[in-house]
Order: C-alpha cells, then structure tokens, then sequence
C-alpha cells in the first residue's frame, strides 16, 4: 500500500525508534480499543472545556488571533501524542480524508467561535453538538447499514423538541417576528452553530474512515490543513486589519482550550477505532453539558426553565439514541 510521508515529521517519528515505541505501546494500545465508551467521555468533557475557555476568550480577544493559537495549540499537543502513540504511516486514502477533515475544521472552528461569542454558550454549544449527531448517524444508516428502530426515532423526536427547547421556547418564536431587536443577532448565532455542527458532524465521518493503523496521524494532517487555511485567512486580513494581541493571561486561555480540543480529537479518534461510529460521536456529542456548567457556576450564565428542559431533552435524545444502535463498530 502507498504511504504518505512528510518530509521532516517523518525522519522525527519514523525509523527503528518509532517502530520500537510503538512495541512498546502497544498494549497500552490495545488496552485503550477496548474502551471506546470512556473514551468517547473523556472526548466529550474535553471539547466541553475547550469550547469554554475557547467562547470565553472570543469574547475578549481578536477571533482570528484566538483562532490561530487554538490551531498552533491543538496542532502541538496531537503531534506529541502521534508521536508518542505510533509510527508515522499514512495510507493514500487515508490522506485523503484527513485533508478533508481538514477543511472541515477550518470552517467549524471559526462558525463555533463566531456563534460562542454571540452567545450565549447555553444555546449555541446543544444546538452544534445535536447536528453533529445528525450526520454520523446519517451514514451509519445508509453506510454502514443500521436500521433505526421505534426507540432511535423516538430519540430523534427527543433531539427536535431539545433543539426548540434550547433556543427558550416561546422567545425563539418572538425572534422570527418582525420588528423584534435582538432577531439578527440571536438568528445570526444558531446560523453559525448549525453550520459548526454540520462541519463537525463530517469530521466525525471522516476520521472513523480512516484506519486505525494511521495511529492519530491524520489528526496531525488535518490540522496542518487547517492551520495553512487559518493562515491564509489571517494573512488576507492582516492587509486591512493588522490582528490585535491581547494580554498574556488571555493568550494562556487560549492555548488552554487549543490543548483540549486537541485532546477531545484523539480521544474521539482512538474511540472511533474501536467502537461504532452512531455509539462513540454521540457520546462525544454530550459536550455541551461541561460548557453549559461552567458558564452557569463560573460566568453565572443564566438558564430558564425552557432551556434547562431543552438541556435535559438533549441529554435524554443521546442517551435514547446510543442504547438503540449497536455497540460493535
């Protein structure tokens, strides 16, 4: 089969050395497939966190420099553990969905941010992570053969009622009337989470395609994809407005948040190797639960009861929907 090989990162974790460590780690490994479910949580409660510090910094600092150093941040915590995890081997076919991947992040992060600092995190954070459900399920059913049975459609049902919950009930119908004030913004920011989820929903798709002999490089590919889109963004912009740096105690919130949402992907992307796709991203999907709580007992976020319902009919739609699908991948 032919290997993609990056000059440079491959003479830093390829030869005997890597082949040795991955000997080495290798039970280690084995031990970790055989976890998918805890993995899929460690994931969820990382991009959880993440998106917290992440929304929270959006808020106070230039979007694109929050979002570079996010890139910059994730980029180096998944090269040391690709590193430390396996050889660098990366089937064609396997580069190929890792660049796509790529692009695919290089449009969710900057639509999740935008819609995190339009807020507020207790809306915009369940509305990506139920349309990130929406896709991975989509081709394990048409894919991969699942039939959805009366419980996973009831769970879809749920997941419908959540999303209408989420946004308040009654004041989300007030927004679509004219002459309402805060229509542009509050529409603008479900807009930008709808397409975060579709966006991340596809990420989802394409790791769990790739083979888990790849290791988490294509995580590493993908960011590296991302990162020169991020680049080029910032790059075109600078022209016209050069990007603000904020303080440095803001600077480290940000490299906080890249390091856990380069965390959340390769404890998603090791789940994925060992369970089934509909189980492992809907699991990963229960992030918004940490960001909620954190914005509620650390920026005293307010959530009415409408939204609290949605949250709990969110939680109840994942888990209606990962106990009827199967647990093998």
């Amino acid at each position: 089969m032919v290997l993609f090989v990056i000059p440079g990162i491959a003479a830093f974790a390829g030869g005997a050395d890597a082949v040795a460590r991955a000997e080495i780690l290798a039970p280690a490994r084995q031990d970790v497939q055989m976890t998918p479910t805890l993995l899929a949580t460690l994931s969820s409660l990382s991009f959880g966190a993440g998106d917290f510090f992440g929304g929270v910094a959006a808020k106070r600092a230039d979007l694109l420099y929050v979002i570079l150093v996010n890139q910059i941040a994730a980029f180096i915590s998944l090269l040391l553990a690709a590193y430390l995890l396996s050889p660098f081997l990366l089937p064609t076919q396997d580069l190929a969905l890792a660049a796509l991947a790529g692009v695919t992040t290089a449009i969710a992060i900057p639509a999740l941010y935008k819609s995190l600092a339009i807020g507020p995190m207790s809306i915009v954070a369940p509305i990506t992570a139920l349309v990130s459900i929406l896709l991975p399920v989509a081709y394990g059913v048409l894919i991969l053969g699942e039939t959805p049975n009366w419980q996973t459609l009831a769970g879809f049902a749920v997941g419908g009622c959540a999303v209408f919950l989420l946004g308040g009930g009654d004041r989300m119908i007030e927004l679509f009337k004219p002459g309402t004030a805060a229509r542009p913004v509050s529409l603008r920011g479900i807009a930008y989470a709808l397409v975060a989820g579709f966006c991340i929903a596809a990420f989802y798709v394409f790791m769990k395609r790739c083979s888990p002999q790849s290791g988490l490089w294509p995580l590493v590919v993908a960011r590296v994809v991302a990162m020169t889109a991020m680049a080029v963004l910032a790059g075109l912009r600078h022209r016209r407005q050069p990007v603000i740096w904020p303080a440095q105690q803001l600077a480290m919130l940000i490299v906080l948040s890249g390091a856990l949402d380069g965390a959340g992907n390769a404890f998603y992307l090791l789940a994925a190797h060992g369970g089934a796709l509909s189980v492992v991203s809907t699991i990963t999907s229960l992030y918004p639960a940490t960001t909620i709580l954190f914005a509620r007992y650390i920026l005293g976020e307010r959530i009415s009861l409408p939204q609290a319902i949605g949250v709990c009919s969110a939680l109840a739609a994942i888990v209606v929907i990962v106990s009827s699908l199967p647990s093998s991948g």
